[in-house]
């Protein structure tokens, strides 16, 4: 039983130190560490962090505004640049009626009408809408399409055939006048 009481005292010494080894070693450098940022919370300026969010939140608003007006910027020029090519389209389909007709001309009397009248085509007005404000049948069968200031000022679009003598294939070839961009939207155009 002695040596159970022994045994008993020294795991009970035992004990104590190891608890006043946590406390001193682990508890205390905890809370003093504590303590000092509660301190140093306390003497925090508020003011300085403030500002500083304030700064932050203002170049935040500056960056989302600047992306907008990108975003607004790059939208209202795709949908001019696809506005553009849909009127382009258009004038283009519109000239298919002269040149078809051109073709056929040729292919049967072997040279090319000189206006819209001779082939039996409407006035050239009547083939006007969207950004075509006339189109004209010229000499050597030239397409002359007459755009209207959305796509430029006195812009025109001239189709301009070429037909093979012996095939009586036809091949057209365009070319824009006072409009600059036009190999932008037709690259097989050229402009002169």
């Amino acid at each position: 039983m002695k040596s159970f009481v022994l045994m008993f005292v020294a795991a009970f010494a035992a004990f104590a130190l190891a608890l006043f080894g946590y406390d001193h070693f682990v508890v205390q450098p905890r809370a003093f560490v504590q303590a000092q940022a509660v301190t140093a919370a306390a003497q925090l300026d508020l003011s300085a962090a403030r500002t500083q969010a304030n700064e932050i939140t203002a170049g935040l608003d500056a960056a989302i505004k600047q992306t907008m007006t990108d975003v607004d910027t790059a939208l209202a020029s795709q949908t001019s640049d696809q506005e553009t090519r849909r009127l382009i389209a258009d004038a283009f389909m519109r000239a298919n009626v002269f040149k078809a007709v051109v073709s056929e001309s040729y292919a049967t009397e072997q040279r090319w009408p000189e206006s819209a009248k001779q082939v039996g085509l409407a006035n050239p007005k009547e083939y006007a809408g969207e950004a075509v404000t006339s189109i004209v049948l010229g000499a050597n069968g030239v397409i002359t399409i007459t755009l209207d200031e959305r796509l430029g000022t006195n812009a025109k679009l001239s189709l301009i055939p070429k037909a093979n003598a012996q095939t009586m294939q036809m091949v057209w070839r365009c070319a824009g006048t006072n409009f600059p961009t036009l190999t932008r939207y037709q690259p097989v155009c050229s402009t002169e």
